[in-house]
């Protein structure tokens, strides 16, 4: 692929006819030595993380009736072969432990799920 040349007129991937690119003409001279095609590739790719985050939700939603939260936390419980701690349901959500406990409680109070303290420690697990 060739370079863009120096002076920054012609950035990013070739745009269809009447688009201009996402990275700015003037890139080249306001981030000297940075690629923008890279950043560019970066822009699209945020952008499409983006998209494909609000039809996960919106899936999720309509599905469901729960946020997509909600709904991998459903599922990381579903998928456990035995009764999990709200602590590694946290984890494997990537959420914080509040967090957990909130859809926690959300999805216990729909009837999706059922806590259950442990029999040796106060601590609680979950199933499905």
């Amino acid at each position: 692929m060739p370079n863009p040349p120096p002076n920054g007129e012609l950035v990013g991937a070739a745009a269809p006819s009447g688009t201009a690119p996402d990275v700015e003409s003037d890139f080249a001279q306001e981030f000297p030595g940075a690629d923008p095609l890279s950043t560019e590739c970066y822009i699209n790719l945020c952008r499409t993380g983006d998209r494909l985050l609000a039809e996960i939700n919106r899936r999720a939603r309509a599905t469901f009736d729960l946020s997509a939260s909600a709904a991998a936390v459903l599922a990381i419980v579903d998928g456990s072969p035995e009764p999990i701690s709200p602590g590694v349901i946290a984890e494997r959500a990537i959420v914080s432990s509040a967090s957990a406990t909130s859809i926690l409680d959300t999805l216990e109070s729909r009837d999706r799920l059922v806590r259950r303290r442990h029999p040796e420690t106060v601590a609680s697990s979950v199933s499905a």
